[in-house]
């Protein structure tokens, strides 16, 4: 499980891995339609970068939003381990 984390992980870029990093958008995020949050951006993060097929597309869905939501916090710790190496 946790190799599958990672590959998911390093979909992301770097410079994207970075902001949600320093900006701790992932912390931050509540699971809200409200647009210019930490949510919003982790959501369009997902959309272009993980979902390729589409199912979780859907702004205005709470499921959707919980699914990104509880995928990042799940990946999070990858999205450290992948910084820390780019750093050294």
């Amino acid at each position: 499980m946790s190799n599958l984390l990672l590959q998911i992980a390093k979909r992301i870029p770097s410079s994207e891995r970075k902001i949600i990093l320093e900006e701790r958008f992932i912390e931050k995020a509540i699971n809200n339609e409200i647009k210019g949050t930490p949510m919003e951006y982790l959501f369009d993060v997902y959309e272009e970068f993980i979902d390729a097929t589409g199912e979780y597309d859907n702004w205005s869905c709470f499921k959707c939003r919980e699914h990104v939501l509880l995928e990042f916090r799940k990946i999070h710790k990858y999205l450290i381990q992948l910084e820390d190496e780019t750093k050294q």
